[in-house]
């Protein structure tokens, strides 16, 4: 499930310095090696990330809900 893969990625982030590294560096490669599942919705805010932000903003700017009308 898309989702679970978001949790999962979010997670391994928090808790893995080298995977933030490579995050860091480039997110897109470092998700699509790492084999995770994102839906669009995902891709875009991963895109949209900001990574002058503290990890704790950046990570709750990535997991925050979207709202649909």
């Amino acid at each position: 499930m898309v989702e679970d893969s978001m949790k999962q990625l979010l997670d391994r982030w928090t808790n893995d310095p080298g995977f933030r590294d490579q995050y860091h560096a480039d997110p897109e490669q470092a998700i699509r090696s790492a084999g995770y599942d994102l839906s669009e919705e995902d891709w875009q805010a991963v895109r949209s990330a900001d990574f002058e932000l503290p990890d704790a903003a950046l990570a709750e700017r990535i997991n925050k809900p979207k709202v649909r009308f």
